[in-house]
């Protein structure tokens, strides 16, 4: 993916296919708001639409949960290495350990392994590169990436 940034994260741990199945779920239509101009190849093709797909459904999680979810993909040898989160801090070089391990969840984020198949539990971790996606709503009320 290239060069992210140094992130704490608190979060759960997202397989690719769970993002299509809850999608799938809730009968959310991605491919009605991807336009892919025609010279594009179908693995990129599909690379958008995969992405648009994990963007919806974290900010459908966030709605339904009334709750942030940020959208994080963590630079690891797993490619497409997705965690849905309630907190990416990314304003240090160096965290302490101690810092993210006390760090509050909001009991109605801790639904979200009600709702779509995780990895595990509750993950908090430094990732030496990662990145953070602006939930649309930020990028819709003119925020930027």
């Amino acid at each position: 993916m290239g060069d992210g940034v140094t992130c704490a994260i608190i979060g759960y741990k997202v397989p690719l296919d769970s993002f299509d199945k809850y999608a799938l779920n809730i009968g959310l239509n991605i491919s009605q708001e991807i336009k892919v101009a025609g010279h594009l190849s179908s693995t990129v093709a599909s690379s958008l639409s995969t992405l648009a797909t994990i963007e919806a459904v974290a900010a459908h999680l966030s709605s339904t949960l009334s709750t942030p979810v940020i959208l994080v993909s963590v630079d690891t040898e797993i490619p497409d290495d997705y965690m849905l989160c309630c907190c990416a801090d990314t304003t240090k070089a160096v965290y302490d350990c101690t810092e993210i391990l006390s760090t509050e969840v909001a009991p109605a984020f801790e639904q979200i392994p009600n709702l779509i198949e995780t990895k595990g539990g509750l993950h908090r971790i430094a990732a030496s590169q990662a990145y953070v996606f602006l939930p649309r709503r930020w990028l819709d009320e003119g925020g930027h990436a």
